[in-house]
């Protein structure tokens, strides 16, 4: 199956578009929304981290489907940045 069917079966699956925010490979710290594998398991690493710090640089950058407010109150800073980073560096996302 080519990865142009894969995507398709998904589509179908779960009635995501591209624009659509799916909570598949949108999930919290998954901040350039990459995945991997059949399941589409979302990959947080420090790639994520690197793009955050971006993202704290630049605000327009932001999307909708992007889940950055790690600690869950109300903002995106620094803090936010900080939960990402120990939960990468002590591999508590798997």
């Amino acid at each position: 199956m080519s990865d142009i069917e894969k995507v398709k079966k998904l589509r179908e699956a779960t009635g995501a578009g591209f624009k659509d925010c799916n909570d598949i490979a949108n999930v919290p710290g998954n901040v350039n929304i990459d995945a991997s594998g059949e399941d589409i398991e979302p990959i947080i690493n420090v790639m994520d981290i690197l793009a955050f710090s971006d993202l704290l640089d630049d605000n327009s950058l932001i999307n909708d489907c992007q889940s950055l407010d790690l600690l869950e109150d109300g903002e995106i800073n620094q803090f936010d940045l900080i939960v990402l980073i120990d939960l990468v560096a002590g591999g508590g996302l798997n």
